[in-house]
Formats: structure tokens, C-alpha cells, sequence
């Protein structure tokens, strides 16, 4: 859904408080769509000192997003994105001609999301990380693939980067160091 540049104060702050409603305890996120914030400049954060451009950055500094749109949607703005707290979860973004009478290109994007399995029985020991058995190269091409700096950029205090780096480091370990009951 478009941001509609007409709304009111009052209006912009719901939307953006509606948004962060939804975005709490969520471990990855993903926002996507049409944005309509043409002045926005997403590599540097840089925008318009106003209500819309500012609740806009505030959400996305408050949630640690990175917009992956690189490419021009419409004219020469970036108007539709692709933001996530997980920038390994979204690959092979493109932009692809407008369909019917739109003027905004599509942008196709891989999205790579897991669901707990509903047959996963919580343990009944907390679970400690068995580090003899990990999967080091895994590892290493993991944490070395990870796009650093492009997600660091967003941070903007010690706080945030601290955040980012445990949930990289942890989500590596997911994948690549298992774990055993503690017992």
C-alpha cells in the first residue's frame, strides 16, 4: 500500500506505531512495498527533516532494517523496497517491467523463511552449543559471505551494533554448531 503524501500528522504516526506493533518479538522482518519516499536516501539515511521521512527512519533504525532495493523503480526513485532485519533471508532481488497499466516496476525477490515445526517438543533441558562438532567451514563461509557493512550502516550506537553482530553470530551457530541437552 502506497503512503499517501496528503495524510495528516496524526495519520503518518498510527501507521508507523501500527507497523512497529507488528514488528515487535518478530525475529526477522521483512517490509516490503510501495513507500513513496522518493527523497529518502537509503544507503546513507539521509531525508527530508519532516514527520512522514522521519517516522519512516526511526522505524527502520528501531528494527535494524536494511533495504535491498538497489535499482530504480520509478523514474530514478527508489519508491518500492525490500527491507529486512535479515539480509541473508532475501536473495536474487531484480526489477521486471510494469505489469498492466502500473507506472512502478516489480521487484522479485527470493525470500528464504523457516517456521517452527509444530511437532518440536520444547526440551526439558536448557540446550548448550557443542562446539566439537561444528560445522567450522560453514561457519567461516557464512560469517565471510555476510554482507558486514551494509548492515552495520544502519546502526547507529553501540547498542544496535551489538544486537546485529549476537544475531548473526547466533544465527550462524543455528545452522552450523549443534547443540546438547545440559543435563
Amino acid at each position: 500500500m502506497p503512503i499517501d503524501l496528503t495524510v495528516t500528522t496524526t495519520q503518518i504516526i498510527r501507521l508507523f506505531k501500527a507497523l512497529q506493533l507488528l514488528a515487535e518479538d518478530t525475529p526477522r522482518l521483512c517490509v516490503m512495498g510501495d513507500r513513496n519516499l522518493p527523497e529518502f536516501e537509503w544507503n546513507s539515511r539521509k531525508h527530508p527533516d519532516n514527520v512522514l521521512y522521519k517516522s519512516a527512519d526511526d522505524f527502520v533504525c528501531y528494527n535494524g532494517l536494511s533495504q535491498l532495493v538497489n535499482e530504480s523503480t520509478r523514474g530514478d526513485n527508489i519508491l518500492d523496497i525490500v527491507m529486512t532485519s535479515d539480509v541473508l533471508s532475501c536473495k536474487n532481488i531484480h526489477m521486471h517491467p510494469p505489469i498492466s497499466n502500473s507506472d512502478h516496476c516489480n521487484v522479485k525477490f527470493e525470500l528464504h523463511a523457516s517456521l517452527p515445526n509444530c511437532t518440536d517438543a520444547p526440551s526439558a533441558f536448557p540446550l548448550r552449543p557443542d562446539f566439537r562438532k561444528a560445522d567450522w567451514v560453514g561457519l567461516n563461509q557464512f560469517f565471510s559471505q555476510f554482507d558486514w557493512n551494509s548492515a552495520f550502516r544502519q546502526c547507529e550506537n553501540i547498542e544496535t551494533f551489538s544486537d546485529l553482530f549476537y544475531e548473526v553470530v547466533a544465527t550462524g551457530m543455528q545452522y552450523y554448531v549443534s547443540s546438547n541437552p545440559v543435563s
